[in-house]
């Protein structure tokens, strides 16, 4: 998998698009909007960066990581993982955060592994083993590659969440730049108002440069962590966010999550089990929430982006 289930089916087609753009990316490191990329290539080249050891003795196996980027279902995915994996209330789920939105939160010159390390290993008021964190994988410096040689040496599980990135860059567009006031993150289902405002606010504008440039890094980022964590041996799960909510696969997807898990242990899926008290505030389709929708689709005609167009 590498960002969508869509992909597995018709991104190969443009295998040697995807190897051109990362190595661009790499070779273009001094342009400002790539040098992120150049400290991952730097990373994925130098195999021999130190591990910072840990003397926490805490039990690994029971912690969980989701690693996705903003408004691709992360809240809803953990949610569910701490009702069932974590054992915990969703108003006091056990689920940390690593990188936020904030551009001063990325930039922090925090260790990562030791901020990790305490959240995970730390005890809650039940006892409860099972601690989770959410990673957003906006900076793939040198720490954040020792933190994840941290997890695939402790063997912690990592669930990495991806979303079709039109539908992400879209979301982050309608909550960002709406301009009759600020639109909520999300919305409980008996929020009418909540739901008035986000729906009143799906239809946007979109600049093509942008969303193609935005496509190109989304992408790029999605492909790196990948090859990241199939390079370092981590342990981990790669779902999409359409599996999720689509009625036909979410249950089968649900369960591929639970197992991987606790795989001894005999799921048997119920409604409730993933249920959310979210309610999903846009249409399904593009040209319901793009203005200039057919702009958009001309810009994307013959490109690997056309794909996501749905």
């Amino acid at each position: 998998m590498i960002v969508s289930s869509l992909l597995r089916n018709k991104f190969e087609s443009h295998e040697d698009y995807v190897q051109q753009l990362v190595e661009e990316n790499c070779l273009s490191s001094l342009n400002m909007f790539n040098w992120l990329i150049w400290f991952l290539c730097l990373a994925v080249i130098v195999t021999n960066i130190p591990l910072v050891n840990s003397r926490n003795s805490c039990d690994y196996s029971k912690k969980v990581i989701v690693i996705s980027r903003g408004r691709s279902g992360s809240t809803y995915l953990t949610e569910v993982l701490a009702r069932n994996i974590l054992g915990t209330a969703l108003n006091e789920h056990q689920f940390g955060e690593i990188l936020g939105t904030k551009s001063e939160q990325m930039a922090a010159k925090k260790d990562p592994q030791e901020i990790i390390t305490r959240h995970l290993c730390s005890n809650d008021e039940h006892n409860n083993p099972y601690r989770g964190f959410k990673w957003k994988p906006y900076i793939w410096s040198d720490k954040y590659i020792r933190l994840l040689r941290f997890v695939a040496e402790r063997k912690i599980p990592v669930v990495h969440n991806t979303r079709n990135p039109i539908d992400t860059f879209l979301s982050g567009l309608k909550h960002r730049n709406h301009t009759s006031g600020k639109v909520p993150a999300h919305c409980l289902a008996d929020d009418k108002e909540c739901i008035a405002i986000a729906l009143g606010a799906q239809r946007v504008h979109v600049d093509t440069h942008v969303l193609l440039g935005n496509l190109n890094d989304t992408i790029v980022e999605t492909l790196m962590t990948q090859k990241l964590l199939n390079k370092l041996g981590v342990h981990h799960l790669n779902i999409t966010y359409e599996e999720m909510i689509d009625p036909a696969r979410k249950m089968d997807l649900w369960h591929r999550v639970f197992k991987f898990f606790e795989p001894r242990k005999r799921w048997v899926i119920t409604d409730l089990m993933v249920a959310s008290q979210w309610i999903p505030t846009s249409s399904s389709l593009l040209k319901d929430k793009i203005e200039n929708y057919e702009e958009v689709k001309s810009a994307l005609k013959d490109t690997p982006f056309e794909l996501f167009l749905h």
